[in-house]
């Protein structure tokens, strides 16, 4: 379940209110509440969307082959994407695989995904995930 009218703001107006402290109108304004809300919601944010796995987080894909060959232990390496927080699982379960980077090292000759994805936009979390941002 989504909450559309989630924003940055509306999120940490709700822990700031738990903790009995002061609303913000915005996070860049000159409040020591804002100042805070902006120092800490994008590391909080990534650390939460990586620590479970939530639903509305997890994509699937392809990756790219790098040309470089690691240096032993595997046959291959492949290009996580830029906004890969967590590889949950591969496509193909029976092949090992080490992530190192933002590489995924593997014996295989293709490498397939589902990953936990960088979600910016507050209004696609899931109202569970809201409540423990």
């Amino acid at each position: 379940m989504t909450t559309a009218a989630q924003t940055e703001v509306s999120i940490c107006n709700l822990a700031l209110s738990r903790l009995g402290a002061k609303r913000i109108t915005a996070l860049t304004a000159a409040t020591v509440e804002a100042q805070r809300c902006t120092l800490h919601y994008a590391s909080d944010r990534d650390s939460l969307l990586r620590g479970h796995t939530w639903v509305f987080a997890m994509v699937r894909a392809a990756l790219s082959e790098d040309t470089t060959v690691p240096a032993f232990g595997y046959d291959h390496q492949y290009i996580l994407p830029s906004d890969c927080l967590r590889v949950v699982r591969t496509h193909h379960s029976h092949h090992s695989y080490q992530i190192e980077g933002k590489r995924l090292l593997t014996h295989s000759d293709s490498a397939e995904i589902v990953y936990i994805k960088r979600i910016e936009d507050p209004t696609l979390f899931d109202s569970m995930f809201v409540d423990a941002l």
